[in-house]
C-alpha cells in the first residue's frame, strides 16, 4: 500500500492508502493492521472522498433526530462539523438534522441513545433501527429463557 494520508477518527487512528493488490484507495483502521511492508512502488494518485465514517463519500444523504431532554445534555455539548443543523425544541428536546452516507455508522450512533432518541428521517433508517432492536430482543429473550 502507498501512504496516502494519516486521520485520527472518533477515538482511533485510519490510514488512508493506495492497496496495490486491489488496485483502489482503501482506508484502513490502523489498530487492524498487522504487518506492513516497503514494496518500494510509486504511490499512486486518487481522488479522496469527502470524509470519514458517516461523512465518507460523494453523495451525503440527510437524517433528522430528536434526542430527549436527558440525551440533549450530551448531544447537545459533541463537536459535529459544521453541515449539521441542530436546534432546542419544546419540553428540551435536541433535534439534529445530520448528513450522511454510511447508514451503519449513524445507525450505531443512534443505537448508542436508545430509548432516548426519535429517527424522523429518513425512512430507510427507521426501518434499519427497527430491525436491529426487533433483533436485540429476540438474542435477549432467547438467552433469558436458556
Amino acid at each position: 500500500m502507498s501512504l496516502r494520508r494519516l486521520v485520527h477518527y472518533r477515538s482511533i487512528w485510519c490510514l488512508d492508502a493506495w492497496c496495490h493488490q486491489r488496485d483502489k484507495l482503501q482506508r484502513f483502521a490502523l489498530d487492524a493492521v498487522e504487518s506492513a511492508d516497503v514494496l518500494g512502488l510509486k504511490a499512486v494518485e486518487a481522488e479522496q472522498d469527502g470524509g470519514y465514517g458517516i461523512f465518507a463519500g460523494k453523495v451525503p444523504k440527510w437524517a433528522t433526530l430528536v434526542f430527549s431532554s436527558k440525551a440533549a445534555q450530551w448531544v447537545s455539548r459533541e463537536e459535529w462539523p459544521p453541515a449539521q443543523k441542530t436546534s432546542w425544541v419544546n419540553d428540551g428536546l435536541y433535534e439534529m438534522k445530520m448528513s450522511f452516507v454510511i447508514e451503519t455508522e449513524l445507525l450505531m450512533y443512534v443505537l448508542r441513545h436508545a430509548g432516548q432518541v426519535k429517527v424522523k428521517s429518513p425512512a430507510s433508517l427507521v426501518r434499519a433501527l427497527d430491525q436491529q432492536l426487533r433483533a436485540a430482543l429476540v438474542a435477549n429473550t432467547q438467552a433469558l429463557a436458556a
